[in-house]
């Protein structure tokens, strides 16, 4: 893996979503999603290095459409960037970009699943409108995708202390956990807490560590994980 220079992949990271919400048959249908979103948006304070994006228009269910969309990104992508790889499966829509020999690559992905309960805000970014995932829907869906991912992603451990920590403790939107769950809130958090609670602090840097400050690595090995069953802890209490 290339190292990561984070001034510079954050400034092509800037840019790529400029360019996406200044293209209006682009950003008109793209909702921001994920650790950038969170990061930029909401002052996560960790780095994020990839873009991801639901797609909200009804058009994804129009064969011809759907192809155009994807043929507009693309061509939008390539003005500036090497498109390395490029997939559409498992109602996802992929690039993965390169910005130069030997940096770490963008990866950017468009869910064209179906969520109901998502709702979107428009904020203002280097003179874009950017409809971004409101914060209630973005907790909840992090703390699910803890549980959902093939691989344990320890990114997810450290975004849902951020979350769980702070002023947007309160702000999570339960019916995401439902459709997606099945669970009320009270079961949910109690298998979550079961979840973190079989992970090994010496295990926590592993794909968190290079987004991290040297400080933030510290206290990551050593409190990342209690800290989050804490915060969990006291929801189960209220719930």
């Amino acid at each position: 893996m290339q190292a990561l220079k984070i001034n510079d992949h954050r400034v092509n990271l800037t840019n790529i979503l400029i360019d996406l919400y200044k293209h209006g048959n682009i950003g008109s249908v793209l909702g921001f999603k994920g650790g950038t979103a969170a990061m930029l948006f909401h002052d996560l304070p960790r780095f994020s290095t990839d873009l991801d994006f639901d797609l909200i228009s009804k058009y994804k269910r129009n064969s011809n459409k759907m192809l155009s969309f994807i043929d507009n990104v693309t061509k939008l992508l390539s003005a500036r960037y090497e498109i390395q790889d490029k997939s559409t499966k498992y109602n996802t829509l992929f690039w993965l970009l390169s910005y130069g020999l030997g940096t770490t690559k963008i990866k950017i992905e468009i869910s064209t699943r179906d969520i109901p309960y998502n709702h979107y805000e428009i904020m203002p970014f280097y003179g874009v409108n950017v409809k971004k995932l409101v914060i209630s829907d973005m907790i909840a869906h992090k703390m699910v995708a803890l549980l959902e991912r093939k691989n344990i992603a320890n990114r997810d451990i450290f975004d849902i202390h951020f979350f769980l920590g702070g002023p947007t403790a309160n702000k999570i939107n339960y019916d995401i956990i439902k459709h997606r769950t099945g669970n009320d809130p009270k079961a949910f958090f109690e298998i979550l807490y079961d979840f973190i609670n079989n992970i090994s602090p010496k295990t926590v840097l592993n794909g968190l560590g290079e987004v991290l400050t040297d400080t933030q690595k510290d206290w990551a090995k050593v409190k990342l994980v209690s800290e989050t069953l804490e915060l969990i802890k006291r929801h189960i209490d209220l719930l």
